[in-house]
């Protein structure tokens, strides 16, 4: 584990403030969590606080679903279903482009509303699908060999004709809860672009590929991998808070929705056990934006290697979302 065990408790309670802020939702952290604590975090998705308040997933999502739209008034997001409505029936001109979208953030702490500090896109051509699944396992490889000290090897920011990637400073450090997972430390991202610059950068980026003629208008879905709603709240406050608009052709649909509805025999849909499930293997990383937009390309890559069968997928997805907070 990195030096979040290390850590002093001075250092984890300035993290989590002093003061009460708009999330009033732990107490101040009091002592550094020992290294099977954290491992106890990874492998239960919960954290304890010392005064015996338990945090799940679930609970933050509730939590920031709650206090966010407080602070984001009007926030146009494309509505998927009208747009499902008008490629169903023939009414859209345009093509439709595919990309897998993932951030991490600071997590919900007493101070703050989570911030986005990094962020990865990758492009999903529906007609090479079959070319995007993950490679056959190594001979004798483990079932479970995820490595949650693995670190992104690029750099900051990336952008390739498939990907673009970036650390952002959010100008707060994280949350202990949020860092158990992601491990990004406050270092590795002061300095970094804003997300204002970043955001600015990921539309010219996903503009290049655009076909549309006049007359005609592209429209960019994204897939994400987990809790769409709480990451189109969190976007759309990360948006408002540096004073951008979301593109009006941008539409947002949630990966594990979509797997789940293909995959209805398996006992839990998280990202790490459908990969192992259509793999035999568990990804080697997760919980860092990089990992998890190619850990969801190559699980659609493997359910849908047929390209109208991934495009109707997405279609019914956008029809049934579920996930708008406004």
């Amino acid at each position: 584990m990195r030096s979040c065990v290390a850590r002093s408790a001075a250092t984890f309670a300035r993290n989590m403030g002093a003061s009460r802020g708009p999330c009033a939702l732990v107490s101040r952290v009091t002592a550094c969590p020992t290294l099977n604590q954290v491992t106890h975090i990874h492998m239960s998705t919960t954290i304890t606080t010392h005064n015996g308040r338990v945090i799940t997933p679930e609970k933050e999502i509730s939590l920031t679903a709650q206090l966010i739209p407080q602070h984001v008034e009007n926030f146009p997001f494309a509505d998927s279903r009208r747009f499902a409505q008008r490629i169903t029936s023939g009414q859209f001109k345009g093509k439709l482009h595919f990309f897998a979208l993932d951030f991490e953030t600071t997590g919900l702490t007493r101070k703050e509303l989570p911030r986005i500090l990094e962020i990865s896109i990758e492009h999903i051509p529906e007609d090479k699908l079959p070319e995007l699944q993950a490679p056959p396992p190594p001979e004798g490889a483990q079932p479970s060999n995820i490595d949650p000290q693995s670190q992104c090897s690029m750099e900051s920011p990336t952008a390739t004709d498939s990907q673009y990637y970036s650390l952002i400073d959010p100008g707060i450090p994280s949350s202990i809860y949020a860092y158990t997972y992601h491990q990004i430390n406050r270092s590795d991202v002061r300095g970094k672009q804003t997300m204002a610059d970043a955001f600015n950068e990921i539309v010219k980026w996903v503009q290049k590929f655009s076909s549309a003629k006049q007359g005609e208008e592209d429209l960019f879905v994204f897939v994400m991998p987990h809790f769409a709603k709480m990451e189109k709240i969190t976007l759309a406050y990360e948006l408002s808070r540096a004073n951008l608009e979301a593109p009006p052709n941008w539409v947002f649909v949630n990966a594990t929705n979509i797997l789940e509805k293909n995959l209805p025999f398996l006992d839990k849909i998280q990202l790490d056990h459908i990969y192992s499930h259509l793999y035999g293997v568990a990804p080697q990383r997760l919980h860092r934006a990089d990992a998890d937009t190619k850990t969801v390309k190559e699980c659609l890559a493997k359910v849908f290697p047929d390209a109208e069968r991934f495009k109707d997928a997405i279609y019914l997805e956008m029809a049934q979302d579920v996930s708008k907070f406004l």
